[in-house]
C-alpha cells in the first residue's frame, strides 16, 4: 500500500513538472515572435497591389515586406505562384484624380469607358458593358475625355441666345448635347445649360 502512494505522487509531481516546462517552453516561443520596430509600421499584410509579370501588371494582395521587397500572392492563382518582388515590379494605383468618363482606342476602334485608378501617365480603365477580365492600363495614345476636349476646343468661342440677343461666351463642358456656358464679363452665377439651338460656336460657322 506504501509503495502504490509513492508511485502516485511520483507520478503527480512528473505531472507538475511537464506543465511547468511546457509553459516555459511556450512563453520563449513567444518572445521569438517578430514585432515592429519602434517608430516603425508593420509589413502592410493583406494590402492589394499589382505586381509585374513578363510584361504585364497582375492584382496581388501583399503578404509581407522586407528590405525593400514584397512577398505577393496573385489573385486567382495558387500559392504556388507567391513570390518576393522588388519596387520596381509592384505598385499601389490611386484612385483618378478628377475625370472618369472616357474612350479607350482598342483594335483601331474607340469605346466609351471609366478610369478607375490613375498613376504615372497611365490609367486603369473598365470597359462600359464589358466584365472586369477586359480592365487594362493604357497610356494617353490609348484614351481620350471627349467633354474635356471639346471644352477646351470651344473655350472662348461661343455666342449664346438670351432674350433674343446673342452673347459672347465661354464653353466649360459639354454633356449630352448640352453646352455648360459662363458669359464673358458675367459673373457665374450667370452660368447655365443650353441647347444647340440656343448656341453658336464660333469654329463650326468657319467651316460652313
Amino acid at each position: 500500500m506504501c509503495l502504490l502512494r509513492l508511485d502516485l505522487r511520483q507520478i503527480v509531481i512528473v505531472f507538475i513538472c511537464g506543465l511547468a516546462l511546457h509553459a516555459i517552453a511556450a512563453s520563449a516561443r513567444a518572445e521569438k515572435v517578430p514585432k515592429p520596430a519602434e517608430g516603425k509600421e508593420a509589413p502592410p499584410v493583406n494590402r492589394t497591389g499589382e505586381a509585374e509579370w513578363a510584361g504585364k501588371w497582375y492584382p496581388v494582395q501583399i503578404l509581407d515586406e522586407k528590405d525593400g521587397k514584397f512577398h505577393v500572392h496573385y489573385d486567382t492563382y495558387s500559392d504556388a505562384f507567391n513570390e518576393w518582388v522588388a519596387k520596381d515590379r509592384v505598385r499601389f494605383p490611386g484612385k483618378p484624380k478628377a475625370e472618369t468618363k472616357c474612350e479607350v482606342e482598342w483594335a483601331g476602334k474607340w469605346y466609351p469607358a471609366q478610369v478607375i485608378a490613375e498613376e504615372k501617365g497611365q490609367w486603369k480603365i473598365k470597359y462600359d458593358g464589358y466584365s472586369d477580365t477586359w480592365n487594362e492600363w493604357v497610356g494617353k495614345e490609348r484614351i481620350r475625355f471627349p467633354a474635356k476636349a471639346k471644352a477646351k476646343a470651344f473655350a472662348g468661342k461661343a455666342e449664346v441666345l438670351w432674350n433674343s440677343k446673342w452673347y459672347a461666351a465661354k464653353v466649360l463642358e459639354e454633356k449630352d448635347g448640352k453646352f455648360h456656358i459662363k458669359y464673358d464679363g458675367y459673373d457665374d452665377s450667370w452660368n447655365e445649360w443650353v441647347g444647340q439651338d440656343r448656341i453658336r460656336l464660333k469654329n463650326e460657322e468657319k467651316r460652313q
